[in-house]
């Protein structure tokens, strides 16, 4: 459901100064550019029509939303449906068909941060890294198998990623989703244990939509219901943003898409043909920039598109994926 834009501490701010007196250099800087980039495991192209969401809807109307996004799989390969691949891509731009990463758990994958050559593909935290060491990047994530542990996407990338966050198995999905949370709040504001954090580049994962999918499936009430609460945790998100003190002098792009849906009479994600299984959402909001009608985009878009925002030029990284931000 659509509701009023966002509030002015919540909205777009770029910083406009006074007009300079006459023969006074400009002085003023452009924004610094920031990036978020939200995975919602498991969210269906569909899902904000199950539930009361109004800091996504707020998004949706300001920004470029589409419903119909894919994620890797592609008839030839339907293996692409596991989870690892697609956040794979996500975090890559580039074809499972190249990194090797094509089921969850796949060890030998070429996706690595932590060595150079023309069979390691670096992920975005790599990029932004090679581009400028001085950036700050954080992943935040509620799934092990997404991080930095064995096997997983991340495996070979703690060289590139300032603040790394898991947080403890045990308790359900829907308690280390607001974990997570509580994690990228504190440290979006610098505060302890991320006491004089500043980043630049987050991504936070998020997977209590996938759990309620697979406990009840994808159609059910609690799935509809599972969505209402992560709603909820980006609104947090988006007013730590907000609060930030130097908001003023910022400018972040926000970008949301998930690695898989599911089908709705289904508890297990299904047959990857199903458009329920391999569509996804996809929505992109930035400072200043205006809805902008985007062709069919798909999982290989976010890093180009994140590399783009932050000034790194996609094209001579050889992605499988493209900006989609204005020339």
């Amino acid at each position: 459901m659509l509701v009023p834009m966002l509030s002015a501490s919540m909205c777009a701010l770029i910083l406009v100064l006074p007009a300079p007196a006459q023969n006074e250099p400009t002085t003023a800087e452009p924004p610094v550019r920031k990036v978020l980039v939200l995975g919602v495991d498991g969210m269906r192209g569909d899902a904000l029509t199950r539930a009361e969401t109004p800091h996504l809807d707020r998004l949706v109307a300001e920004g470029s939303f589409r419903t119909d996004a894919t994620n890797a799989w592609t008839a030839e390969n339907a293996w692409n449906g596991h989870s690892a691949t697609n956040w794979g891509v996500l975090l890559t731009g580039v074809s499972p068909a190249r990194t090797d990463l094509c089921a969850n758990g796949d060890g030998e994958h070429g996706i690595r941060d932590d060595e150079e050559g023309p069979a390691a593909f670096p992920t975005l935290f790599g990029h932004v890294k090679r581009h400028d060491a001085e950036l700050e990047t954080a992943v935040f994530y509620t799934w092990a198998g997404i991080g930095i542990g064995d096997a997983a996407p991340l495996a070979r990338s703690a060289s590139v990623l300032d603040h790394d966050f898991c947080p403890e198995s045990g308790p359900s999905s829907a308690e280390r989703d607001v974990a997570t949370i509580d994690a990228v709040v504190q440290c979006l504001a610098g505060r302890s244990p991320y006491a004089g954090a500043d980043p630049d580049v987050v991504f936070v994962h998020l997977s209590q939509l996938d759990s309620a999918g697979h406990a009840h499936s994808y159609g059910s009430p609690e799935y509809g219901a599972a969505v209402g609460r992560v709603d909820a945790l980006i609104g947090r998100l988006l007013a730590a943003i907000a609060a930030r003190p130097r908001r003023d002098r910022e400018a972040w792009l926000i970008l949301l898409s998930a690695d898989h849906g599911g089908p709705e009479d289904s508890k297990g994600h299904g047959d990857n043909s199903l458009a329920a299984v391999h569509t996804v959402p996809f929505l992109l909001w930035a400072d200043g920039l205006e809805r902008v009608e985007l062709e069919r985009p798909s999982l290989y878009d976010i890093t180009p598109t994140a590399l783009a925002w932050l000034g790194i030029d996609p094209e001579p990284l050889e992605l499988d994926g493209r900006s989609l931000l204005p020339r």
